[in-house]
């Protein structure tokens, strides 16, 4: 396993910021919203890591959002969500989880 961790690790450490889309190509655009820097954890298990503390999204209230974007130095990857969650009324949204997992291929 620790090859795994170690590769979840490096993956973490390529993502400069996180974004919020709603759909596969689009960007929440409106209100305050802006990418947001995240801090993930120090070590890895079972090949995944999160980050370690919410990210709060100032947005336009009641979009949905159904992809993360994962902005990297090579380009953005945008990752769907298991759950879609909306902007609150007050154009809040807080990001619990973005979990990055690695996995060998059999």
């Amino acid at each position: 396993m620790a090859l795994i961790d170690d590769l979840a690790l490096a993956a973490a450490a390529e993502v400069e910021a996180i974004g919020l889309a709603t759909d596969s190509t689009t960007e929440v655009t409106g209100g305050s919203y802006t990418r947001l820097a995240p801090t993930y954890a120090g070590s890895a298990s079972g090949g995944k890591v999160d980050i370690t503390a919410a990210l709060e999204f100032d947005g336009p209230a009641n979009t949905e959002v159904t992809h993360l974007i994962f902005e990297t130095a090579g380009g953005d990857i945008f990752r769907p969500v298991a759950t879609p969650r909306s902007f609150n009324s007050d154009g809040r949204l807080n990001l619990t989880s973005a979990e990055i997992t690695v996995a060998l291929a059999s």
